[in-house]
């Protein structure tokens, strides 16, 4: 069996087109340099020393108790988000991500609104010297209320690049999106 697996993961990367001497684009933060793009510095706020995360309240949203496990498991690590949130994400299929936003002062659940409720991260990496992100497409400060989104929003690839978005303390306010126009594979 494990020649069988091995045998179909070969045939998989030598038919793949990002293989033998070809180079394949994949989105990072470089893919922003010389943009006039929102900082992470201009929407600074506080961070709140100390804060013992509040228990989750399963009833502040509708969708809480069907993620319960791994909003709990999340917001107990504290808040890595906005001053005093905490963003929470789980798996939703293969380079996927769900995610929720938690109030770590009141245990409130926020989740995004429906275009950017799940994001496809296929094609996307950390570049060179970035520090590893919490989760893979989601870009965040504890110090600021700005959120950076890469990949494909509800995985619709027409609107895959970059997206920024500013939190209110109870949603988001888009600010401004990138495509990124890739040309996947080419010789190296």
């Amino acid at each position: 069996m494990k020649k069988y697996i091995f045998g179909l993961v070969s045939l998989f990367l030598l038919a793949s087109p990002c293989s033998a001497g070809l180079v394949c684009h994949m989105i990072t933060i470089n893919d922003l340099k010389g943009r006039d793009i929102p900082r992470f510095e201009a929407f600074s706020t506080a961070a709140i020393p100390n804060l013992k995360p509040a228990e989750v309240d399963l009833k502040s949203h509708q969708r809480a108790k069907q993620y319960r496990t791994k909003l709990r498991e999340g917001a107990a690590e504290g808040p890595n988000f906005a001053g005093q949130f905490t963003v929470v994400g789980w798996g939703c299929g293969t380079s996927c991500i769900q995610w929720a936003i938690v109030d770590a002062k009141i245990g409130g659940v926020y989740f995004p609104p429906h275009e950017i409720a799940s994001i496809s991260t296929v094609h996307v990496d950390i570049a060179e010297g970035e520090p590893e992100p919490h989760f893979y497409g989601l870009r965040f400060r504890l110090d600021s209320t700005l959120l950076m989104i890469l990949g494909a929003p509800n995985e619709d690839e027409s609107r895959e690049g970059i997206l920024f978005y500013q939190w209110t303390g109870k949603s988001f306010k888009f600010l401004k999106s990138y495509n990124i126009q890739r040309e996947w594979c080419k010789e190296n």
